[in-house]
């Protein structure tokens, strides 16, 4: 008797788990219709800053849930997209939250008709184009899974190796709109002839690095520069008319390491126009977007191993080595990451160190000069972004 009151006390408990098993196994069902069933998805453009361009493909049984679907799969690889400058952080993301039900929609900002519908077997395929609105997107990853983009805002100057072509400003122009849409600091070309007076041996020492646009970087004190290395419109003839179409190249350099960093071209569609200004805005757009992502990989990175400053010290006095020595261990006691440490000649030596922690330029030289315990002091030169000159002093007069 106490066996069967027992078994009726237990029957209802294994109701229930069965009750919450059918409800798990159905919500995970329908989890797993959240999922495109298509992966094809075409980049296309980048209209704006906060925007791109995609074709899909949507698979269904029937035209609605082919629809739904190719929706989802744009945003899908909208995600993916913006997860390529967030690649360590992936494991956060909870994609369900973006692809059920109707919240696809939320973001696309607009879509063409129907482009191509087909039935295969029992299934419909359609094809649409969507422009993403990758602004929300990328503040809902960041606000609901805590994936968010630069971890700060470097300065950057944008600079061109072809000054007299007359599609350069069109092109300089649009790549800083997107930089500053997302919030870099963006210097101005002619913003050098501004600044301040250097020293003689601050401008011999700039004069040294053999490229141009490289030195205006330094002068501007551009954390980064975004070099536009080629720039293009050629005519095609397609059918019996003529098309244009506009081609950009650039590439991205760390200004202390002067090491390459982001690299990329892109293009224009073929068009019936003969306006290239308007096809290589198109160019450059597309360029952008891809620099912007290389370039927020790279400050992911810096926030693990620091941000890297270039120090050249000058010392004419007979013990310039031993200063040399002091120096690079005064920035050892900084930091326990490696020290790039070149001399150039007997009395010029360069240093590539990477910190955190350190707001600007001041405060590098501030810690370093309370750090220093070799002979005489250290004078600052010059110092902008993450370049920083010294010159040694003993008493009052350089040696």
């Amino acid at each position: 008797m106490n066996i069967f009151k027992r078994a009726i006390h237990v029957i209802p408990c294994w109701i229930i788990v069965f009750s919450y098993m059918a409800q798990f196994n159905s919500c995970a069902h329908k989890k797993s219709h959240c999922r495109s069933i298509s992966k094809e998805v075409t980049y296309i453009e980048s209209p704006s800053s906060h925007e791109i361009l995609c074709r899909s493909t949507g698979i269904g049984q029937s035209f609605a849930r082919a629809f739904d679907d190719s929706k989802r799969a744009s945003i899908g690889f909208a995600i993916n997209y913006i997860l390529k400058k967030n690649s360590n952080e992936r494991n956060k993301l909870h994609p369900d939250h973006y692809l059920c039900d109707a919240l696809p929609g939320k973001y696309i900002s607009g879509k063409s008709d129907c482009l191509k519908k087909e039935t295969i077997g029992d299934y419909v395929h359609v094809d649409y184009q969507f422009k993403i609105n990758m602004e929300m997107l990328e503040r809902d990853l960041c606000n609901f899974d805590g994936i968010c983009s630069k971890p700060f805002f470097p300065s950057i100057a944008v600079l061109s190796s072809d000054s007299g072509n007359k599609l350069t400003p069109i092109a300089v122009s649009i790549v800083r709109e997107f930089l500053i849409d997302q919030e870099f600091e963006v210097f101005m070309s002619n913003e050098h002839s501004r600044n301040e007076p250097i020293t003689e041996l601050t401008r011999q020492i700039i004069v040294q690095e053999n490229d141009p646009l490289y030195q205006m970087a330094i002068k501007l004190g551009a954390d980064i520069y975004v070099k536009i290395t080629h720039m293009s419109c050629k005519r095609f003839k397609r059918s019996s008319l003529y098309a244009h179409q506009a081609l950009i190249t650039m590439e991205a350099f760390d200004t202390a390491t002067d090491k390459l960093i982001g690299s990329t071209s892109g293009q224009s569609m073929q068009r019936n126009t003969p306006s290239c200004e308007v096809l290589m805005q198109e160019a450059a757009q597309n360029a952008s977007n891809t620099i912007i992502n290389q370039l927020s990989r790279e400050l992911t990175k810096q926030t693990i191993k620091g941000k890297p400053y270039k120090i050249v010290l000058f010392s004419s006095s007979n013990n310039a080595q031993t200063v040399a020595k002091n120096l690079y261990n005064a920035l050892k006691s900084m930091t326990n990451k490696r020290i790039r440490h070149f001399g150039e000649g007997k009395h010029q030596f360069s240093y590539i160190v990477y910190l955190n922690g350190i707001k600007d330029i001041y405060q590098l030289f501030d810690q370093i000069s309370n750090n220093y315990q070799g002979p005489g002091s250290l004078k600052k030169e010059f110092g902008k972004g993450a370049f920083l000159i010294l010159s040694h002093q003993s008493g009052n007069q350089t040696l």
